[in-house]
Parts: structure tokens; sequence; C-alpha cells
């Protein structure tokens, strides 16, 4: 049986990986207007609130103009192998950026600190 509140059962989780990714891939090609003089990131929340999930979006830096920050996913399973196996599955070479995430976590496959948006953060 799934359950649908922790997100831990493994059917599911293996199901929803392939689904995650193409809802990313395909917001964030939407959000990726390729636009000159404007640079683009995508940003991963650590989203700590009840429940706990991961929101992404795409940051738009247009020179001389306000940011535009464009939601374009939630992962609701809130899980660091999980949501690093979602990033590998991005097909576009954007520079990530991290808020949220604790001191402490790690990448599971690497054991790289994950570090905020205020200091090294690209992976």
């Amino acid at each position: 049986m799934i359950n649908h509140g922790n997100f831990t059962d493994p059917e599911y989780i293996r199901k929803q990986l392939p689904e995650d990714i193409k809802i990313l891939n395909e917001r964030i090609g939407a959000a990726f207007k390729r636009l000159p003089k404007t640079q683009y990131n995508i940003m991963i929340v650590d989203f700590k609130l009840q429940p706990q999930k991961y929101n992404i979006f795409v940051n738009a830096f247009p020179k001389g103009r306000r940011i535009k920050s464009t939601p374009v996913h939630s992962i609701d399973i809130h899980d660091l192998d999980y949501l690093e196996k979602v990033i590998d599955g991005i097909e576009f070479q954007l520079t990530k950026v991290y808020r949220g995430f604790d001191e402490t976590a790690k990448w599971p496959s690497t054991g790289k600190p994950i570090i905020n948006l205020r200091g090294d953060n690209i992976r």
C-alpha cells in the first residue's frame, strides 16, 4: 500500500521519479526563454514547513531590470537521495543554487556539502 503521507513506498518512488523529471524539464524549458542580456539559474529550496518538500524555481536576471522568479515544480518526496536523482535528470545546463538546506546537509552520492545561496552553491 502506498503511504501518501510520507512518500516512503518504494514502488511509489520508482514511479514518481521519471514523472518529476519530466514535469521539471518541461516547465524549465517553458520558463527558460533565452532572452538576450538575461542570465538564468535554477533555485532549489528546502521547504521545511509541513508538509516538507522541495520547491524549484527558474530565476531570470535581465540586465537593468527586476529579477523574475518562476515556480516550476514542487517535489513532495523530501529525501536528499531522491532530490539528487531528480536534479541529475535536469536536461538544462543552468547554474543551480540552493536555499534553506541545513549546514550539515550533504549529497548522498559524493558526501559533499549542499551549500546555500550565500556561499559556493554550484553543483
